[in-house]
């Protein structure tokens, strides 16, 4: 019986390629907590936001274009020279030399089908100024885009190119309740903005968008790309996109926290006191599919409750004598004091002399807030 063996470096090759095409198909997770600074009895809401199937996923966050694109001719900076965008730095076009602008990724295996593109958009909405131009002619838009032949032919997503839906901020946190979809987002029909500066319409903030990734586009080797076809001149025209994720489903994915739950969001923690010191504890989160997994944790500070325990130096005076009180609980000495003694107000932690300006019994109390935490 004869046996036929690879050659060694064949095999290589081999491994690799297929080491490439898994790197890609990740999982991702984020793990959250608020508030992360609580008093001991409080409670803390975690969640973890993320999944597996990630083919891309790129924030841009370390001043580059990340991994995972073929082509830059849009030339890109990521200072954020029109403002803010959804997270730390952002891809932003128009304020270089890049009258061909375009945004082209690898090829990747979406033969899966029901694989998603996800991201933040934003145009320029500045008229007639740098680095935040504003796009306002019919064909100065963005197109979102599939090939399936290496880049020779380019077909814009199907559907019915819908604007997002939600609050047109300047500053964060921006908030999207309907991500925009289809692909193409021109400026308003006619070349105008409706006459108000700044515009209204909700292409010129930040909002999230999601393009499902059509039938006709399932290849193993199916690339994507943004694309603005049409700009009036170098350094006009602006637009950016942040928070780049190409998404394919992997089936049942699974949760797991250290404390137990099973789900992205699960119920929230009460953290106890532990003596009367503060502490920190950390909650870890995992996530997997059949092929990959992913973890992150986040950390939470629980403040020890204040006492507000104090003794008196004498309890049975004279009219005219005076008494001393002295604070006995865990605070320190930068903790917010405040004293009442029978209806005159009183700070500092003390010890404190006082003599009552006439005779019967007197009502004293102490409230101590130390750490965003009150005493009982």
């Amino acid at each position: 019986m004869n046996k036929s063996l690879l050659p060694g470096s064949l095999l290589s090759i081999i491994l690799v390629l297929a080491l490439f095409r898994l790197g890609y198909s990740q999982c991702e997770v984020t793990a959250n907590a608020y508030p992360q600074v609580i008093c001991a009895g409080d409670a803390v809401t975690l969640s973890a936001s993320g999944g597996c199937g990630f083919l891309m996923n790129n924030d841009f966050n370390n001043g580059t274009i990340g991994v995972g694109w073929y082509s830059t001719a849009a030339n890109p900076v990521f200072n954020n020279p029109c403002g803010m965008g959804p997270s730390g730095a952002h891809l932003w076009v128009g304020t270089t030399a890049s009258q061909t602008r375009t945004l082209v990724t690898i090829d990747y295996d979406v033969s899966i089908g029901g694989c998603d593109v996800n991201w933040w958009m934003r145009f320029g909405k500045e008229q007639s100024q740098a680095d935040c131009e504003d796009p306002d002619e019919i064909d100065e838009g963005v197109h979102l885009q599939w090939s399936t032949n290496n880049g020779a032919t380019w077909t814009d997503f199907p559907g019915n190119n819908q604007h997002a839906v939600g609050a047109n901020s300047t500053t964060p946190p921006f908030q999207t309740t309907t991500p925009g979809s289809g692909g193409y987002w021109g400026p308003p029909a006619g070349g105008t903005h409706g006459g108000n500066y700044p515009p209204t319409q909700p292409i010129y903030y930040w909002h999230t968008y999601e393009s499902t990734v059509p039938l006709s586009a399932t290849s193993t080797n199916t690339r994507f790309r943004w694309a603005q076809l049409a700009t009036s001149n170098t350094g006009f025209d602006a637009w950016g996109i942040d928070e780049v994720q190409i998404k394919c489903p992997t089936g049942n994915l699974n949760v797991l926290w250290t404390h137990g739950p099973t789900v992205l969001n699960p119920p929230a923690v009460t953290l106890p006191a532990i003596g009367q010191l503060s502490y920190d504890t950390c909650f870890k989160v995992t996530i997997w599919d059949s092929i990959n997994s992913a973890t992150d944790s986040v950390c939470v500070t629980v403040n020890p409750i204040p006492t507000s325990d104090f003794t008196i130096s004498d309890t049975s005076l004279c009219l005219g004598d005076s008494t001393t009180f002295t604070y006995t609980g865990n605070a320190g000495t930068s903790a917010n004091y405040s004293w009442d003694f029978a209806g005159t107000t009183a700070s500092g932690q003390g010890p404190l002399t006082r003599t009552f300006p006439d005779t019967g019994q007197k009502a004293i109390s102490l409230s101590v807030q130390e750490a965003g935490c009150k005493s009982a």
